[in-house]
């Protein structure tokens, strides 16, 4: 299996390069000539890319007066909050002042 720095080689450029230009970087400039060169060789050389998972832990805290708990609109988006970092996986805890 071929690597990014094969890819780079073999397209003339820098790994940098190829790594903006394959992860579709639309802010990085380059000649249309330069990115066909790095898809042509990463397609020559059948390049995937390794994608590895990080495992983020994620925490949130908030801080509520006891007005705002008390009332619906916020309540409704401590709510959402709430459900949000749940799907992620987050935890969350709440301080009640």
């Amino acid at each position: 299996m071929a690597n990014i720095r094969q890819v780079a080689e073999l397209a003339g450029v820098s790994i940098a390069t190829v790594s903006r230009i394959l992860n579709g970087d639309d802010r990085f400039r380059t000649t249309p000539e330069t990115r066909q060169a790095v898809l042509d060789a990463a397609s020559r050389l059948h390049y995937t890319p390794q994608r590895t998972q990080r495992k983020v832990r994620l925490g949130c805290i908030m801080a509520v007066t006891a007005e705002k708990y008390s009332d619906p609109f916020f309540t409704s988006i401590l709510a959402a909050a709430e459900e949000e970092c749940d799907r992620q996986g987050a935890s969350i805890s709440f301080i009640r002042n």
